[in-house]
């Protein structure tokens, strides 16, 4: 195989440092023991501190301590809570691997006597009384009908629940980060109905990791660590299904220089043997965007149909999708900024167009006034798109995606096609509101693309640090 050795050694190298450490930190999951008590709610504010696994910035994430073996025989966990005032809520249960055992989504919650759920379509969003009950179970789940607000505690496998998760996307505007729906509380229920208190989980204080400095190392090309922008990703971009950390990082080194290096067969090779934390209710496609192709990407798709909510609508909306957004982030996991469907302008077709570049060359159209939403780039960005609990009648969304390669095919309208452009010069060309803003291709002329431009590194260091400023105040 006749691989240029500038490529192979920095991404064979990135490669193994990401795929040791993640081996590294499930395997020490098994190596020790499980926890021996339960504990309710950790909060995961998203900050520098926490910004791995390529979460969404319009999420909010918090997890209870509750490994299945706490679980007294002939007993489980009752969980109670209110359902917030926002777009999406889930609850997921997850093994030692961070592999989904099982997930309730808010539509299949079913309330409490005289309480509304917000989430079905046609409800009453604003309802006062909206409260729920969840029963969790050291058992693996039924393969037929299963009993109704009930979460089980054991994979397939026979692994424990070591925690479990809600996620709540998008609250409403002026209500806090859980949509004002306070925190749920856990109580264990033994066999003979005894009912004892489960404790609130110690204050956990992280340790500041400087992770902004570190992503701004690892922009530049991570000390020759990170394969350099001039070598990487499609052009035309090309979008994948991401069905887990594996697979996903071995066709992220794919691009038009490694077109003769078997990517998608060696990914295909690999089983789902390791989790990402990722949500059941979710399928993911990721791209890389590289500034060795040009200052500036549009994207345009075709926009899926979703409930408005974040300004408090009364009725609950049905949609294609419950939620759609995109992000643009780095491979070390974490995510620059993202935007999600109801903050990006779309043309009267439904069409989006997605402007990518540095924040020192957005161009000056790249503004919603103008048609276009922006994200910001580094010298080389992942950048992933979430689907979120697709219309059973809607057959364009990444759920229909068979396998890696069928992207295209099940998206139709739907797929992003992308388009660089050398300068942000050549994008502003766009003006506002364009027809046909993204095809194929590039346009411009972008020369001895890759070297690292100081300038934008430097502009993408003071987005990060404006974002670090406010996650300080908020705190």
């Amino acid at each position: 195989m006749n691989l240029d050795a500038r490529l192979l050694g920095p991404i064979s190298r990135t490669l193994l440092l990401v795929l040791a450490a993640w081996l590294a930190c499930t395997s020490s999951s098994y190596a020790q023991a499980l926890p021996t008590s339960s504990c309710q709610w950790i909060d995961l504010e998203l900050n520098e501190n926490i910004n791995i696994v390529y979460p969404d910035e319009d999420a909010n994430y918090a997890i209870a301590i509750a490994p299945a073996p706490t679980i007294p025989p002939g007993g489980y966990i009752e969980i109670k809570a209110n359902y917030p005032h926002a777009r999406y809520l889930a609850w997921s249960a997850y093994d030692p691997r961070l592999k989904t055992i099982d997930g309730l989504a808010d539509v299949d919650i079913d309330p409490d006597p005289g309480s509304t759920n917000p989430f079905r379509i046609g409800a009453n969003r604003t309802a006062s009384e909206r409260s729920y009950t969840l029963k969790v179970v050291n058992d693996r789940a039924p393969t037929g009908k299963r009993p109704p607000n009930t979460l089980y505690a054991q994979s397939e496998e026979g692994l424990p629940a070591t925690f479990f998760g809600i996620r709540l996307y998008v609250p409403d505007a002026g209500l806090d980060r859980f949509g004002g729906s306070g925190s749920p509380t856990l109580t264990v229920v033994t066999a003979d109905g005894t009912r004892l208190a489960t404790p609130v989980c110690p204050s956990v204080e992280l340790p500041k990791l400087g992770i902004t400095e570190a992503l701004g190392f690892l922009a530049t090309g991570g000390g020759g660590l990170l394969p350099s922008a001039e070598l990487s990703g499609y052009n035309p971009p090309r979008w994948f299904l991401h069905k887990n950390i594996v697979k996903t990082y071995l066709l992220s080194i794919g691009s038009d220089a490694t077109s003769n290096v078997p990517t998608q067969q060696l990914a295909a090779a690999f089983p789902s043997a390791l989790g990402f934390g990722e949500n059941p209710d979710t399928k993911y496609l990721f791209s890389i965007a590289s500034r060795g192709h040009g200052e500036v990407l549009v994207i345009r798709g075709r926009m899926p149909t979703f409930p408005h909510t974040y300004n408090g609508e009364e009725i609950m909306q049905g949609g294609q999708l419950r939620y759609w957004s995109i992000c643009s982030g780095l491979e070390t996991t974490q995510y620059i900024a993202c935007v999600s469907d109801e903050h990006i302008p779309l043309d009267a077709n439904g069409d989006y167009n997605i402007m990518v570049s540095s924040p020192a060359d957005r161009p000056r159209n790249a503004r919603e006034a103008c048609g276009f939403a922006w994200l910001p780039m580094g010298p080389r960005s992942f950048m992933y798109i979430r689907n979120i609990l697709p219309s059973p009648d809607f057959t364009n969304s990444t759920s229909d995606i068979k396998d890696i390669g069928d992207e295209q095919r099940a998206l139709g309208p739907y797929y992003p096609s992308g388009t660089y452009y050398a300068t942000s010069a050549d994008a502003e060309k766009l003006g506002c509101n364009p027809p046909q803003a993204a095809v194929s291709g590039s346009k411009g002329d972008k020369s001895g693309g890759g070297s690292i431009d100081w300038l934008a590194l430097a502009g993408l260091m003071l987005l990060l640090f404006a974002k670090r400023q406010r996650a300080l105040k908020k705190s």
